[in-house]
């Protein structure tokens, strides 16, 4: 079995999914860290992060910009984060 849990944030009316952590790996941790060597291995330049992204949606076959912008939250209060478990 393998455990899955999730963070959530109320918007609005409904919740959204903030992060969803699989066997003790959070998937908000791993790409704060890839981004961060990214930006890193760029001599801290953010547009460095930039370019690779656009490469990486180039390859992946989309250039929809508003996809990236689509799933932005707003800074997560604790008191609105609820905790949810599978397995």
């Amino acid at each position: 079995m393998v455990q899955v849990e999730w963070g959530l944030h109320r918007a609005g009316n409904g919740w959204k999914i903030i992060d969803v952590v699989v066997e003790g790996i959070s998937l908000a941790v791993t790409c704060r860290s890839e981004v961060s060597t990214v930006i890193g291995s760029h001599g801290g330049r953010v547009d460095g992060l930039l370019e690779v992204l656009r490469k990486k949606t180039a390859l992946a076959g989309t250039h929809d910009a508003s996809a990236w912008s689509a799933g932005t939250l707003s800074p997560v209060k604790r008191r609105s984060i609820l905790r949810g478990r599978l397995g």
